[in-house]
C-alpha cells in the first residue's frame, strides 16, 4: 500500500547545553538510514529523564 502522507513543517531553533551524560535523547532516520520510507528526516525515538533535554519540551515521535 502507497499512500501520501502531507506534514506540517515548522523550525524552531534552539540551544541546548550538553552535560557529562549528553544531552538525553536518541534520534533515528536520516538520508543514510531513512526511518519512514521516502522520508530523510531525522526523529526523536528517546527522551532520557533528567538530561538537557528531559524537562518535557521534546517527545518521542515523527
Amino acid at each position: 500500500m502507497n499512500r501520501r502522507t502531507d506534514y506540517l513543517v515548522t523550525e524552531e531553533e534552539i540551544s541546548l547545553t550538553r552535560g557529562p551524560s549528553g544531552l538525553g535523547f536518541n534520534i533515528i532516520g536520516g538520508t543514510d538510514q531513512q526511518y519512514v520510507s521516502n522520508d530523510s528526516g531525522i526523529f526523536v525515538s528517546r527522551v532520557k529523564e533528567n538530561r538537557a533535554v528531559g524537562s518535557g519540551w521534546v517527545a518521542p515521535g515523527g
